[in-house]
């Protein structure tokens, strides 16, 4: 783990923020059950956090997209190993809880049912940092426009743009095609731009405060048709008010969070527990996600159900979980197979780790 002093302590607070927000929304909606579409807690929450993480994403691809291929090697690595990992430890899962319960047919009808990447936000990073690398091999700024509406136009075209589970199959995740893929990409590009201004930390502008209340107006307006899980970009004419909404819901609602966040960010940085989430974001949403394909529901509905209205104990799972999460992943990265396999680490190199026992000793 890098040393906190080395670095930008904003981004992690900025980071576990989302994150935090990420297990609330998720305690909320199997918590609920289908009665979670118009909560108002999951409703801010789902307008932007996915896009800003988004845009922090494409922040830090900056550097990367600029490089040659073997950086998207690295990020085939740390985007799709875990997802691939975890497809075949579920699906395997799946298979032996199937066949103890009904035979090897029905063994087998689980292990189909889950075989599709676990975690649909890596997948579609991993989609956006393959275009937004292809978008720097063209030298003319004309190609580069092009190349960015290209494959927005191509997957809003074809017949199965609309299917937007984009977990749904196996192919989908390496195709531009999912619906996910047509929401994050403009973030990821977001990212970039604000990168290449030179937009930092220390150079957020106050004047940024101003999208609050514009987001305001943006949850006013927000109705349940208007979320990516049910209203997929499309050629469709009806799609294109739900997803003009939600884009403009996400752009506003990630800049004006940035903004609040800067303002919070001096008390924020002051708890070591922060900055340490923020540091381990993607491990604690894999492990996240494990958790809830693991039958979490069923401890979320409990817990919603003695919640009532008062989100006290709400809160409190989404606090013990985020704990949970970080302790098993501190634990099974130690072993580092598991931290390659499981999170995508890269393993450390011969040199590398004899230095570090010299140093122990």
């Amino acid at each position: 783990m890098a040393e906190l002093s080395s670095r930008d302590t904003y981004w992690d607070v900025t980071k576990a923020v989302l994150i935090l927000l990420v297990l609330l929304g998720h305690v909320i909606q199997y918590g609920m059950g289908g009665d979670f579409w118009g909560n108002p807690v999951f409703k801010a929450i789902y307008m932007f956090h996915m896009p800003l993480f988004m845009v922090v994403s494409g922040y830090f691809s900056w550097k990367g997209v600029h490089r040659d291929a073997a950086w998207l090697f690295g990020r085939m690595r740390q985007l799709i190993l875990p997802n691939v990992t975890f497809m075949f430890l579920l699906a395997t899962l799946g298979f032996v809880i199937g066949w103890r319960n009904g035979g090897w047919e029905s063994g087998l009808i689980l292990f189909r049912a889950r075989m599709h990447f676990p975690f649909w936000y890596l997948a579609v990073l991993f989609e956006c940092s393959v275009f937004g690398w292809l978008l720097f091999r063209f030298p003319s700024f004309w190609w580069r426009a092009l190349w960015v509406l290209l494959p927005i136009a191509v997957a809003m075209m074809l017949p199965f743009a609309a299917n937007l589970s984009a977990h749904s199959t196996f192919v989908l995740m390496f195709f531009p095609a999912s619906g996910m893929f047509l929401f994050m990409w403009p973030f990821f590009l977001l990212g970039l731009y604000l990168r290449r201004r030179g937009i930092s930390s220390g150079s957020i502008p106050r004047s940024w405060l101003a999208f609050i209340p514009c987001a305001v107006v943006c949850f006013l307006c927000f109705r349940e048709v208007d979320y990516v899980y049910v209203t997929a970009l499309s050629t469709s004419p009806s799609s294109w008010l739900p997803s003009l909404i939600r884009y403009a819901a996400g752009f506003v609602g990630s800049l004006a969070a940035l903004s609040v966040l800067k303002i919070l960010h001096p008390m924020l940085c002051r708890w070591r527990w922060v900055l340490v989430l923020g540091e381990a974001t993607m491990a604690v949403y894999i492990l996240q996600g494990v958790f809830w394909c693991l039958n979490g529901a069923d401890m979320a509905r409990w817990v919603v159900s003695l919640a009532g209205t008062q989100y006290a104990l709400v809160l409190l799972m989404t606090a013990l979980l985020a704990l949970a999460c970080y302790a098993t992943y501190a634990m099974s990265r130690r072993n580092r197979w598991i931290a390659l396999f499981s999170f995508g680490e890269k393993l450390p190199s011969p040199q590398k780790g004899l230095a570090e026992e010299g140093r122990l000793r």
